[in-house]
């Protein structure tokens, strides 16, 4: 069959529009939307058919077209029903559109009788997961993905036929990427309540609650949901175990018949779940059943098994994914006042679609502070402008047009996301002004409101004031990436430098990056500073939606990508400003729809109130939230770069004997801390025995004097509690030691293994209240950005050399993989790492790093200039004299260069620009350049 691409562009128009009318504004964030029983595809207000049965593939150009900004080039829209069909499509897409890459949305229903292994090599070109070659039948499906994507990228959901929608928005590139925004505000509370969107449940009205009182005391609630739909409750359940212990193991039974993976499960606690007679001593293990339940939903076992009788306890979690599923443990959340610096152990955020078009939970809020209003005014289904209606309110609205842009075509609203136009003093102030329509009928009389010139002049008031504060939220939001007085966050990850100082990594090795774990981190500052704390969500909501919309060219999430230690913090700071860029697609979201600005306008009528949680001062409120941003820096900065020099392994423990025949504990006994003797290993050359004595060692002793178990600052059966040598923590069915990859396979000397200083394990686990970062330990050892490796078994492994039972870990096995640098030159980077300024001077700090692997010679700093953005009058640079010249930069290297600026007292906001050139080897030079927003006076 022959397969024929064009490009079919569509008249398109808004939502409920004549083409005539343009009263709405232009939908350049394009909504689109699957229907499940016709195969039908509408993209903007185009409805591109399917049949049913039939496999309707609809590929649509990446590359936005400036003559039509509300619709996509469309490539082919064309149903199947037979696999080679499909299959030679999207080859044919894949080797025609190549730069930009073509997106293909596929909606496949009814009998279409094409087994998906037939066509899941072709639509791996367009991020398939791998699942598909093992599906022989021809269920309902729709897939959403883009040439040249990584596997597993895509959108793919199989077997629902629920609706599905979204946007096509501009990424970083400047390509369209699908975007989803339909979140669901969650909120698990002490008194076992879940509320999810607009439905509260309590734990006293569930289904089931055998053995409880009346108020369903002292309980854990469990609540099983519908993970595409969560209005959907499959389960609701509550077990008193605090007065029937017996309970916790009969919840285990039930969680572990939860196995689909489109299952949403909720955890919240009433009271306090353990009974009061609860100790390590006797029967610390009783919750081991569940607790190894709560890890398979994605949780930590430690958390669950180290609950006392004082402890709360919250998870939102799914059944894992398929083996290798990237970001796996993105499906789950948890909350416990197990965790350091004792929170309450409630959970606050909001879900988001992720794999298989499933929800999962986006972020965690501990506190209950951050506002997270933003992500429910995104959520909103679009809704038309109410006004112009009729013909004679469509001639006042041509008549006001006319008058404030000079046309009647034009239309004032496409330029609510034009920030080269201020709203206020270009269209309100002229409208305020304007109070007769063309009969001189006066709307400032009451008796004329109802006129349809006054109901559309009144309409777009109300928009003028709504959008003007609507801007400013957008630049408050702006300035964590750009400045606040001498702190923003590009200027943060320089924190990067300090930590890497601390460990002994290699540049070229690979690691993950550094904007996830920080992005992840973020959320959880809102406890820390409650003065601010519910600005925290409104950040959060652009830091999330800038990571789906900051791209690699092939349409990748940068976030998701790995890069080298040595152009890890480059890679992230170029993230951040590309962030910062998309940023302003989520407000052109906005802009165009008229129930978003109405609800985000009304709400931040009221930030001028400092109780009011949407209040953000420019400048205080910023600088407060960078200033605690710097502790989860530094989180993200060691979780990002610890793998490169240390490993993780894991040790299964055994019964074995010492060498004086003592048995030692097995698996499961108590008390807990006790649990790593019972893993042995025989090593004749350990000579801390008897002579004839064949020894047992345990790897995992971090002094000779004996080993320094980690438990919770809860567990005080413990003798070694919170010691700041801990280097270990007991998961599910093993115990979990970090090392350097360096120590050696039979452990140190005297037969223990070399974990990381004291210094380094005190700073990372000693909470933020009292000065460490407050690692989550559970957390930071099951989350490890690279494989575990299992250490060779105790018992049964002869070395052929000695003739001895050897055991222990091969640290080096757990090295990250190694990238060799880019064949040729890259560039040279500029940016200011610190800044400070009064009101009449500013000092910025530049600094020139080589990120290539060639040299950088003769390098200059050939212009710096300025433009004044809030203010009037005109800075100037004082020092450095140009060309500022510098001999050679080595691959890796930087230098730094201090600018001096004189500011006139009018200037409020200033931009620098810096730009040069350097000698990679290249016949022309090579250019750079960069810039910064600086704040004079703050």
């Amino acid at each position: 069959m022959a397969i024929t691409l064009n490009v079919a562009v569509t008249a398109q128009f808004g939502f409920g529009r004549s083409a005539t009318q343009s009263t709405e504004p232009l939908q350049t964030i394009i909504p689109v939307k699957f229907d499940p029983a016709t195969g039908g595809i509408a993209v903007g207000s185009t409805l591109y058919n399917g049949a049913n049965p039939g496999f309707h593939v609809l590929a649509v150009s990446r590359q936005l077209n400036p003559a039509h900004l509300n619709a996509p080039d469309i490539l082919l829209d064309q149903t199947y029903n037979d696999a080679a069909s499909v299959t030679n499509a999207l080859k044919a897409i894949q080797q025609t559109y190549t730069n930009p890459t073509a997106m293909v949305m596929v909606n496949a229903v009814g009998n279409y009788g094409i087994p998906l292994s037939t066509v899941a090599a072709a639509l791996t070109h367009f991020g398939a997961y791998p699942d598909l070659q093992g599906i022989n039948a021809a269920p309902p499906f729709i897939f959403i993905g883009t040439g040249g994507a990584n596997a597993q990228t895509a959108l793919q959901r199989g077997v629902s036929t629920r609706e599905l929608d979204g946007y096509l928005a501009p990424d970083s590139n400047g390509y369209y990427a699908f975007l989803q925004t339909d979140f669901v505000h969650y909120d698990i509370g002490l008194g076992g309540t879940i509320t999810i969107g607009k439905t509260t449940h309590k734990s006293v009205d569930a289904a089931y609650k055998p053995g409880c009182d009346a108020s369903a005391s002292d309980s854990l609630h469990l609540l099983v949901v519908d993970r595409e739909s969560p209005d959907v409750v499959l389960a609701d359940n509550v077990y008193c175990t605090g007065q029937h212990p017996e309970l916790l193991g009969s919840m285990a039974i039930d969680v572990s018949g939860i196995g689909a993976e489109n299952q949403l499960v909720f955890i919240a606690t009433n009271g306090h779940p353990v009974q009061a007679d609860s100790n390590f001593g006797t029967n610390g293990d009783v919750r081991a059943p569940l607790a190894r339940q709560m890890a398979r939903l994605g949780g930590y076992f430690e958390t669950v098994v180290y609950l006392t009788p004082s402890d709360t306890y919250s998870l939102i979690g799914a059944p894992p994914p398929v083996a290798g599923t990237p970001n796996a443990r993105d499906r789950a959340r948890e909350g416990s006042s197990v965790y350091p610096d004792k929170p309450s152990g409630e959970l606050h955020g909001v879900l988001a679609r992720s794999r298989g078009n499933w929800y999962s939970p986006l972020n965690a809020d501990t506190s209950g502070l951050a506002n997270l209003g933003l992500y429910d005014i995104l959520a909103q289904p679009p809704t038309p402008f109410p006004h112009p209606v009729g013909s004679d309110e469509l001639a006042a609205f041509q008549y006001i047009n006319n008058a404030l842009c000079g046309a009647t075509t034009c239309n004032v609203r496409n330029d609510y996301n034009n920030a080269a136009i201020n709203i206020g003093t270009t269209y309100q102030t002229p409208l305020q002004g304007m109070t007769k329509d063309q009969s001189g009928n006066d709307c400032t009389d009451k008796n004329n409101a109802g006129l349809p010139y006054c109901v559309v002049r009144q309409q777009l008031l109300s928009e003028f004031i709504d959008v003007s504060n609507i801007r400013a939220l957008y630049g408050n939001m702006s300035e964590l990436w750009l400045a606040s007085g001498s702190t923003s966050i590009l200027s943060l990850l320089s924190t990067y430098n300090d930590v890497k100082a601390t460990i002994p990594v290699v540049a070229t090795a690979q690691s993950p990056s550094l904007v996830r774990p920080l992005v992840s981190f973020f959320l959880g500052l809102a406890g820390n500073i409650p003065v601010v704390g519910p600005a925290f969500g409104l950040a959060d909501t652009a830091f999330n939606l800038g990571m789906d919309l900051t791209t690699d060219p092939k349409g990748n999430r940068t976030v998701d990508l790995t890069s080298t230690i040595g152009q890890m913090q480059d890679t992230a700071i170029d993230h951040f400003k590309a962030q910062a860029n998309s940023t302003g697609t989520m407000f052109a979201l906005i802009y165009q729809d008229w129930g978003k600005i109405d609800a985000l306008g009304s709400a931040l009528l009221s930030s001028k109130d400092a109780s009011s949680p949407w209040s953000w001062k420019p400048g205080s409120t910023t600088s407060l939230m960078l200033n605690n941003m710097e502790p989860a820096v530094k989180q993200a900065a060691y979780q990002s770069l610890l793998g490169a020099a240390y490993a993780i392994g894991r040790y299964l423990p055994q019964t074995g004997g010492s060498c004086f025949g003592n048995a030692a504990p097995v698996w499961g006994q108590t008390p807990l801390y006790n649990q790593p003797w019972g893993y042995g290993v025989l090593d004749a050359d350990f000579r801390g025995c008897n002579l004839g004595a064949t020894p047992v060692v345990q790897p995992f002793n971090s002094t000779a004097a004996g080993y320094i178990p980690y438990t919770y600052p809860t567990d005080s059966t413990n003798p070694y509690v919170n010691d700041a040598r801990t280097g270990t923590i007991m998961a599910d069915f093993s115990w979990l030691a970090i090392s350097l990859q360096t120590s050696p396979y039979s452990g140190g000397p005297n037969g223990v293994y070399n974990p990381p200083g004291a210094t380094l394990l005190s700073t990372l686990f000693t909470p933020v209240s009292q000065g460490g970062l407050g690692v989550y330990r559970p957390a930071f050892f099951e989350g490890w950005p690279f494989p575990h490796f299992d250490c060779a078994p105790s018992f049964g492994v002869r070395s052929p050399n000695n003739g001895t039972y050897v055991g222990g870990c091969d640290w080096t096995s757990g090295k990250p993989p190694v990238s060799l640098p880019p064949p040729g030159p890259t560039s040279v980077s500029i940016r200011a790492t610190h800044v400070s300024s009064d009101q009449s001077q500013a000092q910025v700090l530049l600094t020139l790093h080589n990120n290539g692997s060639v040299p950088a010679n003769a390098i200059e700093i050939t212009s710096l200039s300025l433009r004044t953005l809030v203010g009037s009058g005109e800075a100037t640079v004082v020092s450095p004299s140009l060309p500022a010249v510098f001999n050679s930069l080595a691959p890796g290297d930087s230098t730094d260069v201090m600018v001096t600026i004189n500011i006139p007292a009018g200037i409020r906001k200033l931009q620098i620009m810096e730009q040069g050139t350097a000698d990679l080897g290249q016949p022309e030079p090579t250019r750079f350049s960069d810039g910064e927003v600086i704040y004079p006076g703050k």
